[in-house]
């Protein structure tokens, strides 16, 4: 390739660089091609690009509410326990007893819950981990 005038340096492509490493020719060169018009992009691609657009903007309102809404349920949830979490099921207040319910205590929050209130969710390792509903839908909102 021939240099031109051009006060400016221009970067080849990679396939002249790894032709010109093979002949030590050089890595950079005065070129025209930087200046290059670019042709304008036609009315139907720039709709099909708006359109685009504006359903992203969609989505991502759509995915904004949803997540209003998780954080919503959460802290209703939160707001109408009314166990201990020692003696009661931390969620909906059953008391633990000899013949009573049977319980586990949550993975995150070590809180007592009722087998009716306790999610059962997989680490990575495939084991299983007991949450109450609360941990678990907090967990679904930091998710998102």
């Amino acid at each position: 390739m021939k240099a031109s005038n051009s006060k400016s340096w221009c970067c080849p492509s990679d396939r002249e660089l790894m032709l010109r490493a093979r002949v030590n020719y050089g890595w950079s060169i005065r070129s025209l091609e930087c200046f290059r018009k670019v042709e304008p992009v036609p009315d139907s691609e720039m709709l099909s690009i708006g359109n685009v657009l504006e359903r992203a903007r969609k989505i991502d309102l759509i995915e904004e509410e949803r997540i209003g809404r998780m954080i919503c349920r959460l802290e209703n949830m939160k707001r109408n326990t009314v166990g201990d979490g020692k003696a009661n099921c931390s969620m909906c207040g059953v008391t633990f007893g000899f013949f009573r319910s049977n319980f586990v205590y949550c993975f995150d929050c070590a809180m007592a819950v009722c087998e009716k209130c306790r999610i059962d969710t997989y680490n990575s390792s495939q084991e299983i981990r007991m949450l109450c509903k609360i941990c678990a839908e907090n967990r679904e909102v930091s998710i998102r």
